[in-house]
């Protein structure tokens, strides 16, 4: 259609010319015409339209308000990595080879002895029931699981090691829009600020737990930023309850918990690796940016069991055997 649109300029062009004017029989003819063109450039606007159309994530459907539907899906933030829904393109993991390429050390610091803190960021209402004691024990179980050892080949010899810290909560309304990285590292900072016994931690990962979750095509995210001078990690973890770009499925019925816990317990699996692994965006990725995470996303093949019980998490890439493992 968009062909003959312009074929028909060139005619139309060529019969104007100072040789030819053009002859129209009746007003009915002009009206014909002006038909025709304003139909062909509604087409040319839409199909121009579709090629710069960036992929849309699955519509959220977790009752909380905050999917704009008619806008198009935000993405991870420039200076963070994350975890991309189902479905949506990912330019480092599928690109050409880097799926079987083993990621490389880029030699910017890992965090060989971890620690974790949550931050639940809006009305308690709103977050799946099970969600604080879900994802609070699923990192208490990290600690000393064979989960945790396929990261330990790229700690450069150090023994690897976690535990979980403490879990706070802002029962303040959390942003609509997907969060920059300074406004996660700004809740955070708020929350080491405010509560007893936080400090800020180079070594630690503060995950911050939204009660809903934006019109966006990632399920969850990770980045660095500062604190009272101090270099701290973040995540950014939103309810994906009723999200189904961020559903692993129950494949094996490892647990009781609710969809919405259990999506994001994966997501968190997935940002918590890559976190302890390349926690500035410096040290380990293969050739084409993908962490050891993003090779593996929404792979799975069995229960993983920890102390605290039985999850089912993503594989992480292993350089020791060029494959995903779990």
């Amino acid at each position: 259609m968009i062909a003959a649109f312009y074929s028909f300029v060139i005619r139309l062009k060529l019969n104007n010319s100072a040789v030819s004017r053009p002859r129209w029989k009746n007003q009915g003819d002009k009206m014909q015409i002006a038909r025709y063109i304003a139909s062909c450039l509604s087409v040319a606007v839409l199909g121009f339209g579709l090629y710069d159309v960036p992929a849309r994530a699955k519509d959220n459907t977790n009752g909380n308000g905050n999917s704009q539907a008619n806008e198009e899906a935000e993405t991870i933030p420039p200076n963070a990595k994350g975890q991309l829904q189902r479905g949506v393109p990912d330019t480092k993991a599928n690109k050409g080879s880097s799926q079987t390429q083993n990621v490389i050390d880029h030699h910017g610091p890992v965090l060989p002895s971890s620690k974790q803190y949550f931050i639940f960021w809006g009305p308690p209402g709103d977050f799946p029931r099970d969600a604080m004691t879900g994802l609070t024990s699923l990192a208490q179980g990290l600690a000393g699981s064979s989960y945790l050892g396929i990261m330990q080949q790229y700690m450069r010899g150090a023994s690897i090691s976690t535990m979980y810290v403490n879990v706070a909560s802002d029962l303040s309304a959390p942003p609509s829009h997907g969060p920059s990285t300074a406004s996660i590292v700004n809740e955070a900072c708020k929350a080491i600020n405010s509560n007893s016994g936080w400090s800020a931690d180079s070594n630690a990962l503060y995950t911050v737990v939204t009660s809903n979750f934006p019109h966006i095509n990632y399920c969850a995210w990770h980045a660095s930023g500062t604190c009272n001078g101090t270099t701290i990690q973040v995540a950014y973890l939103p309810n994906a309850s009723g999200v189904a770009g961020c559903d692993p499925g129950n494949l094996f019925n490892c647990n009781g918990y609710s969809q919405g816990t259990r999506s994001m317990a994966d997501s968190y699996a997935h940002e918590f690796s890559e976190t302890i692994t390349d926690p500035q965006g410096n040290a380990w990725y293969d050739q084409s940016g993908a962490e050891i995470g993003d090779k593996c996303n929404f792979n799975y093949s069995a229960c993983v069991s920890l102390m605290t019980g039985r999850w089912q998490l993503q594989k992480e890439w292993s350089n020791a055997i060029s494959a995903c493992q779990q």
